[in-house]
C-alpha cells in the first residue's frame, strides 16, 4: 500500500505530518446536498476494519465497509442517499478483535441527552453571524500576545452561601469577571470528579 491512495493525497499527507490545519475539511462527513452523497473519513491507525453504520443503511454493520486509504490509518467510505440529519457511527474492530461503536470526532453536529450518534450536517449553507467580532479593530491576534492561564478547580474555587459548590452558570458569572480583572487570558478547568 502506498502511503496515500486517495484523491486527497496532499491533505492526508499533511494530516499524518501534523500540519493539516484544515483537517475538518478532510475528516468527518463531507456532505454534498445536491447529490445526497457523503464521503466519511476517520483516523483509526490501530483498527483492523471499520464499518460505517447509520440511518442511511438501517445500522447494518455489513452494508458500508470503509477502506483504509493510508498506511497511517485514514479510512474512507462514500455513500449515496445520505441526507442532512441522518445519524451515524463508526463500528470499529480493533487489533484485539473487539468491536466498538464510536461517534465521529470531526462531526459538525451530534446527538445530546445521553445519545451519542454523530449527525450529518452540511455547513455550506450555514450563515455565520460573527462579522462584527471578526472585524473588530480591538481584536488582537492571540499568537502575538503573551498567554496567562488561570488554573481553577470548579468545585472548590468558591462556594455558594450554603456551602455548596457553585453551579456552572454561577461559576461563569463570578469567574469570568475575576479572570478579566486579574488580566488572565485563558482559563484551565482542573478535572471535575
Amino acid at each position: 500500500m502506498s502511503d496515500v491512495q486517495s484523491s486527497h493525497d496532499l491533505p492526508v499527507f499533511l494530516f499524518h505530518q501534523g500540519t493539516n490545519y484544515r483537517s475538518y475539511e478532510l475528516l468527518g462527513c463531507q456532505f454534498d446536498s445536491k447529490t445526497e452523497t457523503a464521503v466519511f473519513r476517520t483516523w483509526a491507525p490501530s483498527a483492523k476494519s471499520i464499518q460505517l453504520v447509520g440511518d442511511f443503511n438501517d445500522w447494518d454493520e455489513t452494508a458500508c465497509p470503509m477502506s483504509r486509504i493510508s498506511d497511517g490509518g485514514v479510512w474512507e467510505a462514500s455513500v449515496s442517499g445520505v441526507r442532512q440529519g441522518h445519524r451515524y457511527k463508526y463500528a470499529i474492530t480493533s487489533g484485539r478483535d473487539g468491536r466498538v461503536l464510536k461517534a465521529d470526532p470531526y462531526a459538525f453536529f451530534s446527538e445530546t441527552d445521553n445519545r451519542t450518534a454523530s449527525i450529518v450536517y452540511d455547513l455550506s449553507g450555514y450563515k455565520w453571524n460573527d462579522d462584527a467580532w471578526r472585524n473588530d479593530p480591538r481584536r488582537t491576534i492571540s499568537y502575538d500576545c503573551p498567554m496567562n492561564v488561570y488554573e481553577v478547580h470548579a468545585g472548590s474555587w468558591r462556594r455558594a452561601p450554603d456551602g455548596q459548590p457553585l453551579s456552572y452558570v454561577e461559576l461563569a458569572k463570578q469567574l469570568i469577571p475575576y479572570v478579566k480583572e486579574m488580566n488572565y487570558t485563558h482559563i484551565e478547568l482542573m478535572p471535575v470528579i
